[in-house]
């Protein structure tokens, strides 16, 4: 493996991925507070771009504020 890369290790969670495959919505959307949900954000965060890291989008969502706390501080 690359010294720098990252790896994801997504915890057991069957319940929630249940249910979001049942309603047809991403666990992501459903329930973005679960902390498998704010890993997901997290890693995201994680591999996007470095310029995208830093600067917010045209519209600004919750989402997104929620990455950016956790990439910045």
């Amino acid at each position: 493996m690359e010294k720098n890369a990252l790896m994801l290790v997504i915890p057991y969670t069957p319940d929630l991925f249940v249910d979001a495959i049942n309603l047809g919505q991403p666990v992501v959307f459903g329930r973005p507070n679960e902390p498998v949900c704010e890993m997901f954000q997290y890693f995201a965060g994680q591999i996007s771009k470095p310029e995208h890291q830093v600067t917010a989008p045209a519209a600004v969502t919750s989402t997104w504020q929620q990455i950016a706390r956790r990439l910045l501080g």
